[in-house]
């Protein structure tokens, strides 16, 4: 199984291409983060926090009933991706990282 996780303010479609070319050697999953994308809104706005998000795609794999996963994550998805291959027991075989840094600075 291959899990895509997109970035802060993007969506599972960003892995449209990608999904297609390796379609023929993955179970290919792309799912929304929570939040301002095609999901809807939680109600408990401290959920929008990366162990929030670690736990959410914990429960994803179980329930995805993944013995082994290779996950590419884009910046808040990398981030995720990494939570994710911390927990005990982590399916997570393989992790790619594309563009992934240590903070978000809330300076402009």
């Amino acid at each position: 199984m291959l899990v895509c996780v997109h970035g802060l303010s993007r969506q599972g479609r960003d892995f449209d291409t990608l999904s297609a070319a390796l379609r023929g050697h993955y179970r290919v999953v792309c799912p929304d983060v929570v939040g301002p994308r095609q999901s809807d809104w939680l109600a408990d706005p401290m959920g929008y926090a990366i162990p929030a998000y670690v736990a959410g795609h914990g429960h994803l794999l179980a329930r995805l009933d993944a013995d082994v996963v290779d996950w590419v994550g884009t910046s808040m998805g990398g981030l995720i991706g990494l939570g994710v291959s911390a927990l005990p027991k982590s399916p997570v075989r393989r992790l790619v990282l594309n563009d992934v840094g240590p903070v978000i600075s809330r300076r402009r």
